[in-house]
């Protein structure tokens, strides 16, 4: 409901102060009343998740209440639920299976590919989730009204921008890996042998980054046309060929029928114990882009002009994101001749001004190209910094 009335920022502090009550719970709870302080912090997370949302439920009268249950409405619910919650289910169950494999491995190999899928996360989070998480309720109702072309528009005009910025994205990751993994988890007992691997994972995994918010999106676009069953059906598939392809290569590859020299090679681990946990990762990229790539094709026979929306979006991305990333590339080398990479400080420095040229560069493509989005993108930049100035004005007025 709180997505319904468009409050995204309650909808996302809310699990911010969940995660702060278990902070307490951890620093401040647990030293006084041992483990039970643990469960406290856990508690006052649960409450404050709970309290920021109350205001905004009691002004909207949409606090709990006993009512006389309208039981084919819970029908349906739960008739919709279903497909969606064993959906939720299947996506966790291959991550799940992947770690397990992942832990036949040497030690480290869990917990790089738990790192590298956590760094790549984010990323989807940002690009992929916001946009689904913001498109959905709009086309919850625009379906609701039979606006159907205005349903099919919007989803156009999300899918372009999680293409616009999901694209760029992972061609930084894949050539800023070593320095992102380094600055978040290089310290203590994480080796360079361990940062190697991590950053080779997390490139894999980045290649399905554009598909995975796709994904996102479009799953939510069935569910807000009520459609449970199609992205139960197209995840089952996808799902059961991740594991498969991780299965059967790891099994080849023991056998001595696969050589991953070539592959550790390019991804830059050669000597790195346990190379065969690049395969669980590429196993997983593959599985996210046919799960993306079904549900596309789903949504271009229900609505055959759905690509052309999106193909002078994606080529313009392509081109300008390949020559960013060789732009980030050459200044990587470049900046490495003034800063001491044996330093965290070093390597901060040199993956920071390195992405600020492939940014830098990346703009310059997309304008030279007539890009629209980076237009578009630039004008709500310029109308939000216009707002801030102005309520900073008039509260200085206020004030006055």
């Amino acid at each position: 409901y709180v997505q319904i009335r468009g409050r995204f920022l309650l909808y996302a502090i809310a699990p911010i102060l969940y995660n702060i009550g278990i902070i307490i719970g951890i620093l401040f709870l647990q030293p006084l009343f041992g483990t039970n302080g643990l469960a406290w912090g856990v508690v006052l997370g649960a409450v404050l998740h709970l309290g920021v949302q109350t205001p905004f439920m009691v002004t909207n009268n949409m606090l709990p209440r006993l009512t006389m249950p309208n039981w084919r409405r819970v029908y349906e619910v739960v008739r919709i639920s279903i497909p969606r919650t064993i959906t939720l289910t299947a996506q966790q169950v291959v991550v799940l299976v992947m770690i397990a494999l992942a832990s036949r491995y040497v030690a480290g190999s869990v917990s790089a590919f738990s790192f590298a899928w956590n760094l790549q996360s984010v990323p989807l989070a940002i690009i992929g989730v916001s946009y689904s998480v913001a498109a959905f309720p709009k086309l919850s109702r625009l379906f609701g009204n039979g606006e159907t072309e205005e349903y099919k528009n919007l989803i156009l005009v999300a899918t372009r921008q999680i293409l616009f910025w999901a694209i760029p994205a992972v061609v930084f990751i894949v050539v800023l890996r070593a320095q992102i993994v380094r600055v978040v988890l290089g310290s203590g007992a994480f080796d360079w042998d361990a940062t190697k691997m991590t950053a080779a994972i997390l490139a894999l995994l980045a290649l399905s980054l554009v598909a995975q918010g796709v994904t996102v999106l479009l799953v939510r676009a069935c569910y807000a046309a009520g459609k449970t069953k199609i992205p139960l059906m197209i995840t089952a598939v996808s799902s059961i060929l991740t594991i498969v392809l991780a299965v059967v290569s790891l099994h080849l590859t023991s056998r001595g029928m696969v050589d991953l020299t070539w592959l550790a090679d390019i991804m830059r681990v050669s000597g790195v114990l346990s190379t065969e946990v690049l395969l669980i990762a590429i196993s997983y990229s593959i599985g996210s882009m046919v799960t993306a790539a079904l549900l596309f094709i789903h949504f271009e026979r229900a609505s055959p002009p759905f690509s052309r929306g999106l193909f002078s979006t994606f080529w313009q991305s392509i081109v300008s994101a390949l020559v960013a990333g060789f732009a980030t590339y050459l200044a990587l080398n470049l900046i490495t001749k003034f800063v001491q990479l044996d330093t965290l400080f070093g390597i901060g420095v040199q993956g920071l001004l390195a992405g600020i040229v492939g940014v830098c560069v990346w703009t310059v493509v997309l304008v030279s190209l007539g890009n629209k989005d980076i237009v578009v993108a630039w004008t709500a930049l310029q109308k939000k910094l216009t707002k801030t100035r102005i309520e900073e004005v008039r509260g200085s007025i206020e004030g006055v």
